[in-house]
């Protein structure tokens, strides 16, 4: 869905991306991982032409987007800013509906629309005709959200799209939308330089350094299969909760025992051993895990999650 072949951006002779590469699937999300300045941010706004490239060639959908009316391109890319970027003299309802509006969407149509992403982010249906002032800084974001999906774009631009909020509110809102069918089924690019957030949305990471790529994989492979020095010491403040959750129970399913001495706590293959870790801290026993696909049980301990990470670390 979007090929970037050597790009690179200068500002004033100073090098922002330093030719880069990279391709990303249709339906796959592709997170921007960094500290500040690596370049994250000038390469997702490359992708739409917010900002031009110095070099290089990127293709959305097999077209080159320098090729491309910028307006119609950024009208068929949907974008989300940390901001949230909202008008503040237009309702709510009147900020979601921007771009249909523009693509001449008829008003039952677009009416419509807005209804079913108000619900889907649990906006309440009051909150339609006020104003982005009137709302929380959770339901701004939102909003923001809803009005990127509006016009239902197969790409979706995400830039921080979280940042502005607190811990609390950021985990449940990006807990919501990862479990949204609109996002699911999108093509995404998110910049972010939170690592939770980035293992939890992303089904892979691009991480960068002064501009550059230094490495480009799963959550698994950055952390088991480091690149280089960079990538490996990235992550150690973070790193044995990060391993926990990257890991699903499904990944060392033939480890796990028969359930025979499992507490009445039941979990799902597809959950992490961190979610695991996380119930047995209350019990301190084994739990039952369930196959759903074959109905399957199996139990896992403490022991079992120990011997799993020392065995991915000594085949990395």
């Amino acid at each position: 869905m979007i090929v970037a072949e050597n790009i690179s951006k200068h500002f004033n002779g100073s090098v922002a991306v330093d030719n880069i590469s990279f391709s990303i699937d249709d339906g796959e999300t592709l997170v921007l991982l960094g500290t500040s300045g690596c370049g994250k941010t000038t390469t997702l706004r490359m992708i739409n032409r917010l900002i031009e490239p110095t070099a290089g060639t990127i293709f959305v959908g097999g077209k080159n987007v320098l090729l491309q009316p910028a307006e119609e391109l950024r009208r068929s890319i949907g974008y989300v800013l940390q901001s949230h970027g909202l008008f503040p003299h237009y309702t709510v309802a009147e900020n979601i509906s921007i771009v249909p509006k523009l693509l001449k969407w008829n008003k039952e149509k677009i009416s419509s629309r807005v209804e079913e992403l108000m619900h889907k982010l649990q906006l309440p249906s009051s909150a339609a005709t006020r104003y982005p002032s009137e709302l929380s800084g959770g339901q701004q974001q939102r909003v923001g959200l809803a009005r990127a999906l509006a016009a239902d774009a197969p790409i979706l631009l995400m830039d921080e799209p979280f940042g502005a909020l607190d811990p609390i509110t950021r985990a449940g809102i990006r807990k919501e939308f990862k479990q949204l069918d609109d996002f699911k089924k999108k093509t995404v690019v998110l910049v972010t330089h939170d690592v939770q957030e980035a293992f939890e949305l992303g089904d892979r990471v691009c991480l960068m350094h002064k501009g550059s790529i230094m490495q480009i994989g799963t959550a698994k492979d950055l952390l088991f299969n480091p690149a280089n020095e960079f990538v490996s010491s990235f992550f150690d403040q973070q790193r044995l909760q990060l391993e926990l959750q990257s890991i699903l129970i499904k990944d060392i399913w033939n480890e796990l025992i028969m359930p025979t001495t499992a507490g009445f706590t039941t979990i799902s293959i597809n959950e992490s051993l961190w979610d695991a870790m996380e119930i047995m801290s209350e019990s301190d026993e084994a739990i039952t895990v369930i196959d759903e696909s074959s109905n399957d049980v199996r139990a896992i301990d403490f022991n079992l999650i120990q011997s799993a990470i020392s065995n991915l670390k000594q085949n990395q």
